[in-house]
């Protein structure tokens, strides 16, 4: 039986995508995996790279972008393995990842989600370790990252990064895929949606993945950054109370409106095209964001039935 399924979302990913498949051949030995890279109608040569050097892998060829988590849904109901791990291109797993993952989740059993220690290049750890909510967005806001915590002793978070997330079989049995209707903030949805159905979401430290962040959002800058937004809104309509979700979108409209003019003081003193495109984005954001919003409470009250 397959031990892990390995699930990789390519969309012009051919700078990051062959360091990214070495790592999991070479990481991969003794344990059963099998790999799965779904590529979103790239315009690079990803599927040559894939095809030529790595055979072994399953790929899926989009002939439209299917976002990350739709495509992640396509390869999930394909893997057979008794976890699957939902990993980004532009990550490199460190030697012993996978098998220090197997006996954790084989050890905790009441463990339905897990992730590696996220590093950067130079091995700083990454803190992505809780949901969404009116206290973390002020607290990035303002930048006051350095109030959280990093230590989680007994290995519990609150969710774990999408970059490189493993889930038991049973999870997705139990509570369904990945929202397709997210673009951001979907790995959080689920760890929310696993940890309510009584599952704990735990990180294993001897397990490493470095990630390139940023990487990604390199490809459609601005098709990121719209759906960050967006998605973000529809997490907190799914999740907060209706207070906290008000004075969230407030903020979030009031960051907008702050990058907006941050942006406007830099294409007015060093104008570059990235600011002038990214400035064009951040506008387009700011007036679509109340719409967005609505659009989010009416999609959302649909889905649950609501009245």
């Amino acid at each position: 039986m397959i031990d892990l399924s390995i699930i990789i979302i390519t969309y012009n990913s051919s700078s990051d995508i062959g360091a990214c498949l070495h790592s999991i051949v070479e990481t991969g030995v003794g344990v059963r995996v099998e790999v799965f890279v779904v590529d979103n109608n790239s315009s690079d040569d990803t599927l040559d790279v894939i095809r030529r050097d790595f055979p072994m892998v399953n790929v899926i060829a989009n002939d439209f972008n299917a976002g990350f988590p739709g495509a992640n849904n396509q390869a999930i109901r394909l893997a057979g393995g008794r976890y699957v791990m939902l990993i980004n291109p532009d990550t490199v797993v460190h030697p012993g990842a996978f098998r220090a993952i197997v006996d954790y989740m084989d050890q905790h059993p009441g463990c339905g989600i897990c992730g590696p220690e996220l590093v950067d290049q130079d091995g700083k750890v990454y803190v992505n370790l809780w949901k969404p909510s009116l206290a973390l967005e002020i607290i990035h806001t303002f930048r006051l990252t350095g109030l959280l915590r990093r230590d989680f002793p007994d290995e519990r978070v609150q969710v774990v990064s999408g970059a490189c997330l493993v889930a038991r079989r049973s999870v997705f049995d139990s509570i369904g895929l990945l929202d397709g209707q997210m673009h951001s903030c979907e790995d959080s949805d689920f760890c929310v949606r696993a940890r309510e159905a009584g599952y704990q979401v735990r990180v294993v430290r001897k397990a490493r993945v470095m990630h390139i962040k940023g990487q990604s959002e390199k490809t459609n800058p601005s098709y990121v950054t719209m759906k960050q937004y967006s998605s973000r809104i529809l997490f907190y309509k799914k999740h907060a109370g209706n207070l906290e979700r008000d004075l969230v979108f407030q903020l979030l409209y009031w960051q907008v409106i702050l990058r907006v003019f941050k942006l406007r003081l830099v294409c007015a003193f060093a104008p570059s095209e990235r600011a002038r495109e990214h400035l064009h984005t951040l506008i387009t954001v700011r007036r679509g964001l109340p719409a967005q919003f609505r659009d989010s409470v009416n999609r959302r009250d649909s889905v649950l039935g609501a009245k």
